[in-house]
């Protein structure tokens, strides 16, 4: 049944529907699930010699026999056109183009043979790519395709046709025949092309009239009830009348256009005109649509690029709007104010206007103050939670000179409900050609859709316009809003949070970024300054006495008084309580800070009038200068505040300056304080060494190494630290080691591992003491463990410090059965004498006392003198520190019981000593 074809409005029509094809060619559609005939054009006799009635409601294969298997392979891709051939009745052949949309294989047939486009080779299509990849500019690109498509399309004119933001084309590249008229520069309306046929543009690539003078054939569906097919993807799709009238008006029997599609939007058509009529093969026309489609994606690489650009320039200007607006944190509205011409650059503006907190701030060139009221009216129109523009000045703002002037184009970037910022283009007055004079506007100013009766040049001059704000900018200016909103509210809490609230000065976080800045312009600047601790004496007698509201009135007193003693470029602020600071800037010398301090001391302690009473009291000022005390922020406050104890500890009301001396006892207390911790936070871990035989590489043994796991400074290694705990705290050091072995060891039997011995370095001071002996058998019970497996490695100098209570305590261990070993044989001076006294187990020699590359004759002497000393006192031999493999493999010779070392084995934990079990 045949269905009228939608033919309306051609704004409103449902272009993709119309019921009818061009009459050249002939169309079929498929129903894919019943493989049923459900549509095909009237004209269907003549490519298949049956009747409409012959085909609609039949199987597919009933009318195309054999050749339907071939015919249906064509028509499987939505979108994507597929050529075959048919041997119609009459014995001529036909071109056969498939596609699928929806339920419906659809089949347009065209007379003739295809025939493959011969300049489209593979040669052909190389050099193309070539040419195309060294075009680096977007009308050298478009220039390539007009040439490319003109050479080979045989058509009268070839132009490509742009689409501007607002939909208006404009012709930017043409080829003409000789003799035919052409339209290069000129623009079209964008009712020249509605929101529906660009549609269809989008999605169908090619566009082709054989003759706009040929009728139309419609389309005949099986039943009433069949839907109308989807002609989006349709080459022989029927022309609206109002498109054939339009190329009728242009003197064109004929037409190609070619989509060019860039990021899913329509950039632009090529639109190729022959002024008589003219068949091109489907080879031919889908050849034109690959180049086009070749060129869309290099659009869209080049576009990208170009895009990228302009948004790192953006960027990079945000960047110093930051920076800028950044350094004035503390000050939202001065930070605005005086980076308007900053802002104006970020978006390359004439002009920009800053309403803030009931202020107007103006920069550039803006309308007179008098003019803003009218465009603040219409501002106020718009929503407040994103950024607005335009760049045609709005009707309602076309009466105030200055606006059309200066604030012709304008992007609106709220801040708040009242708060804004407008960055204004200036009216750029410009002439547009157009393609024929502009359709018929009417009453509601809206173009109407009817063809153009001439295209000649008319000359429009466009005014109340400005340079059009690009994609990139939007997006600026919408990040922009958003950091200022933030900038803004954290500015509010900056200034809350870095002041303080019963005095107004700045408060302790405040002062602690002053004297970052201070320290950094210092270094820049090469200048010195200086910071003033302060405590006001006696405070807490006025508070008890006089009650909370006189200490606050005596602390916005003092408050005041400090304030009158420094200068505008000095800092203030209240620490808490009755703490006060000064940072003191840009000083040449002590001597500036010594008569601040001097007169901070003597003008707080003059008497105050508090609620009609008189109150005294007194400060005490601790003075620290940077650099010459130190370069480092926290040590310089570090040094004040020593300044200041030292005052206080003097009898208070008086100043100083810091001096090294003041820092000795302090340091020593906060290493002891260090430790402690350490020792009570579990920050001390055990690693242990394996030692192992000489000859064989068994496990003989570990060495407990001791190890701080620094919360700042990391994991940090005996020599880094014990020096330090064995002059400040060996006992509490030692115990916890000796506490540790035996806890490990204990866990290791448990688990059922062998035993092995366990070596353990003990200092000179936990050596001579009485009780080691005595902690080593209480470990022994609190844990149900012999000693057996424990060795004490002992330096030669714990040994010298008492040679008689050393021989004593060595011979209790030795009663006892715990091993001893004398640790670092050769660097001290014990006696030979001396040795054959002490009951130790064996002799450890540090292998980095030899010189094996550069004397190693010496060396060996040294070695043998070692291996003698201990074979004489039947001593096993243990060479520590072996530091490389060829250094081991020397060791390996007769006389060396065992070694240790990081080429051997490096420490590792306890956890990992299992694998030695397991393997060694």
């Amino acid at each position: 049944m045949p269905k009228p074809a939608p033919f309306g409005d051609c704004k409103l029509a449902a272009l993709h529907q119309i019921s009818a094809i061009q009459s050249h060619g002939g169309l079929i559609a498929i129903d894919v699930h019943r493989q049923i005939i459900i549509a095909c054009s009237e004209n269907i006799s003549s490519f298949l010699g049956k009747t409409p009635d012959d085909c609609l409601g039949q199987p597919a294969i009933n009318v195309f026999g054999r050749d339907w298997m071939q015919l249906a392979r064509t028509a499987t891709q939505v979108g994507r056109h597929r050529i075959g051939i048919l041997n119609a009745p009459s014995g001529n052949p036909v071109t056969v183009i498939g596609h699928r949309q929806g339920d419906y294989a659809i089949l347009e047939l065209e007379p003739s043979e295809p025939r493959l486009a011969v300049w489209w080779d593979h040669a052909a299509r190389v050099a193309f790519f070539d040419a195309l990849a060294e075009t680096i500019t977007v009308d050298r690109c478009i220039e390539l395709l007009v040439e490319t498509v003109f050479q080979n399309s045989r058509l009268d004119r070839v132009m490509c046709y742009r689409f501007l933001p607002d939909w208006h084309g404009e012709v930017i590249r043409e080829s003409c025949r000789p003799g035919v008229d052409g339209f290069l520069g000129l623009r079209f309306p964008a009712s020249d092309f509605p929101a529906n046929a660009r549609q269809l543009y989008t999605l169908n690539w090619q566009r082709v009239i054989t003759d706009v003078d040929s009728t139309s054939t419609p389309l005949r569906y099986w039943t009433d009830q069949s839907k109308s097919l989807d002609m989006t993807y349709s080459l022989l799709r029927a022309v609206h009348p109002v498109h054939i009238q339009y190329l009728h008006n242009m003197g064109v029997q004929a037409s190609l256009s070619l989509s060019l599609v860039v990021n899913g939007k329509l950039w632009g058509l090529i639109a190729c005109h022959h002024l008589s009529p003219i068949t091109l093969g489907i080879h031919e026309r889908l050849a034109l649509e690959e180049i086009a489609k070749l060129v869309s994606l290099h659009l869209k690489n080049l576009i990208g690029l170009s895009e990228q650009e302009r948004q790192s320039r953006l960027r990079e200007k945000l960047s110093k709007v930051r920076g800028a607006l950044q350094k004035m944190s503390d000050n939202p509205q001065s930070g605005l104010a005086s980076n308007l011409a900053t802002l104006r650059d970020l978006f390359q503006a004439n002009g920009v206007w800053l309403h803030f907190r009931g202020e107007e701030y103006l920069a550039g060139l803006t309308p007179e103050p008098h003019f803003l009221s009218p465009l603040r009216d219409w501002l106020d129109l718009l929503p407040n939670e994103q950024v607005s523009h335009y760049h045609q000045l709005p009707k309602a703002l076309m009466p105030y000179p200055a606006l059309v002037r200066n604030a012709s184009g304008a992007m609106y970037i709220p801040l708040s409900s009242s708060d804004f910022i407008v960055v204004m283009r200036q009216e750029v007055a410009h002439v547009v050609n157009w393609a024929g004079q502009p359709a018929f506007l009417d009453e509601n100013n809206n173009r109407s859709f009817t063809p153009q009766n001439s295209f000649s040049n008319w000359a429009q001059e466009v005014r109340n316009s400005a340079e059009p704000w690009e994609d990139s900018e939007m997006l600026c200016a919408e990040s922009l809003r958003k950091e200022l909103i933030d900038y803004i509210s954290f500015a509010r809490l900056e200034q809350v949070a870095l002041h303080d609230p019963l005095t107004g000065l700045a408060n302790r976080l405040q002062f602690a970024k002053k004297l970052q800045d201070e320290v950094r312009s210092a270094f820049s600047r090469n200048s010195h300054f200086a910071v003033h601790m302060i405590d006001l004496d006696k405070f807490k007698p006025v508070n008890d006495t006089h009650g909370h509201a006189a200490g606050d009135a005596l602390l916005k007193a003092v408050s005041l008084r400090l304030m009158q003693l420094v200068r505008t470029q000095d800092t203030v602020a209240r620490l808490g309580g009755d703490e006060f600071a000064v940072i003191q800037s840009g000083i040449s010398d002590s001597e500036a800070a010594l008569n601040l301090a001097q007169r901070i001391v003597r003008d707080v302690a003059k008497p105050y009038q508090i609620l009609g009473q008189k109150v005294e009291i007194s400060t005490s000022v601790g003075v620290a200068l940077f650099p010459t005390d130190t370069s480092d922020e926290d040590e310089l406050l570090a040094n004040a505040d020593l300044a200041l104890y030292a005052v206080k500890k003097a009898g208070r009301n008086a100043f100083s300056m810091f001096i090294p001396t003041m820092r000795e006892g302090v340091e020593l207390q906060t290493d002891v304080i260090a430790l402690l911790t350490a020792i009570e936070q579990d920050q001390l871990k055990l690693y242990y060494q394996p030692i192992v035989d000489a000859r064989s590489g068994e496990l003989r043994g570990l060495e407990s190494l001791i190890c701080w796991q620094h919360p700042e400074k990391g994991l940090l290694t005996a020599e880094q630290f014990m020096p330090l705990a064995e002059k400040l705290l060996a006992r509490e050091t030692g115990q916890w080691v000796l506490n540790a072995v035996f806890q490990q060891h204990k866990t290791w039997q448990a688990m059922g591992l062998p035993t092995v011995p366990i070596s353990v370095n003990i200092s000179s001071a936990q050596f001579s003491s009485e009780d080691l002996l005595d902690q080593i058998i209480s470990l022994t019970s609190q844990y149900d463990v012999g000693c057996e497996w424990l060795c004490l490695d002992v330096k030669q100098e714990a040994i010298l410090q008492n040679i008689s209570q050393a021989i004593h305590q060595f011979n209790n261990l030795h009663r006892c059965g715990i091993a001893a070993q004398l640790d670092n044989f050769g660097r001290g001076f014990i006696s030979l004498d001396l040795l054959t006294q002490l009951p130790f187990l064996g002799i450890k020699f540090d292998a980095s006392t030899l010189y094996l590359d550069e004397e190693p004759n010496v060396s060996m002497a040294v070695l043998n003198i070692v291996k003698s000393i201990a074979n004489a006192l039947n001593q096993k031999l243990t060479i520590t520190r072996i530091e490389s493999e060829a250094v081991a493999n020397w060791m390996r010779q007769p006389g060396v019981d065992l070694l240790q070392g990081d080429a051997i084995a490096a420490p590792v934990s306890a956890e990992q000593v299992l694998k030695w079990f397991a393997t060694h």
